[in-house]
């Protein structure tokens, strides 16, 4: 009895203690196909989407530092306050976002005006780009160093080329196939993951391919954080969060937000697709 009161004191006492062993890890942010950005929270393989809609953007990517997303040509430099820490107004429909580190990686492919804007610490710049030297669509761009772009291509064969650019001049330093991939890719740091005939496949940085189980005709990449990937299939309206890093390679059945529950999240035990 005497334990069973000391117990009772201890959690009035310290509710805080028994708050943080109950809080739920940050996975990231995802943009759903109706355009509304959410917060996901939880465990690989058991995901929880929140309810409440943080924005609505045509493009997004997110890092642990902040985020990048695109709304009506508007593209936005994000905090992980919400504040905005820059804006640039590009025209662009589609641009292709990236940002997985501090906000310095904050990096956008404008397809229209074949350039890129970068995040250089106090604004954002513009460096038009000799397109001509890059062969069909952009699908993944990053700031590989605070002078140099690293951007993945495919033309209309899906042949993907990985182009390295000069942020100061726009000039393309190198250009090389990257054979056995077929586009669209997403460059994540040293991986490059692209959709092939076993499912999804992942180039890693030391060369071996592995293989995850996803079945859909079509896929696009989104960044939700620093170390995961929001996986979406327009044909299916399936999602998928993959956690990819040196350590970690797991797909997860990302699943779809529903308002109408209570406490303003869903959650749901969805199955491990792979580890």
């Amino acid at each position: 009895m005497q334990l069973r009161i000391v117990f009772s004191i201890a959690l009035l006492v310290c509710p805080a203690a028994l708050v943080a062993q109950l809080s739920v890890p940050k996975v990231g942010v995802a943009r759903y196909a109706d355009r509304t950005v959410r917060s996901v929270n939880g465990l690989e393989a058991n995901l929880l989407v929140d309810s409440q809609i943080l924005s609505s953007a045509d493009a997004a990517s997110f890092s642990d530092a902040g985020g990048l997303i695109s709304t009506a040509g508007r593209i936005q430099l994000l905090t992980t306050q919400g504040s905005v820490a820059g804006e640039f107004n590009s025209t662009e429909s589609s641009p292709v976002l990236n940002i997985d580190g501090a906000l310095t990686t904050a990096i956008a492919w404008l397809p229209s005006r074949r350039s890129l804007v970068y995040w250089n610490g106090n604004a954002f710049l513009e460096t038009e780009v000799n397109g001509a030297e890059i062969p069909g669509e952009v699908t993944s761009v990053q700031a590989a160093t605070p002078a140099l772009a690293r951007l993945l291509a495919n033309d209309a064969r899906g042949n993907v080329f990985q182009a390295s650019v000069s942020l100061q001049t726009g000039s393309v330093l190198s250009l090389a196939l990257l054979p056995g991939i077929q586009g669209p890719a997403f460059q994540q740091y040293g991986f490059i993951v692209s959709r092939g005939s076993n499912g999804l496949e992942i180039q890693t940085p030391n060369g071996p391919v592995r293989a995850l189980p996803l079945s859909a005709p079509s896929i696009t990449f989104e960044r939700m954080s620093s170390e995961w990937v929001h996986i979406s299939s327009p044909a299916t309206h399936q999602d998928w969060a993959l956690h990819l890093t040196s350590k970690a390679l797991q797909l997860s059945i990302l699943p779809m937000p529903e308002t109408s529950l209570p406490g303003g999240s869903q959650l749901r035990h969805d199955q491990e697709v792979a580890k």
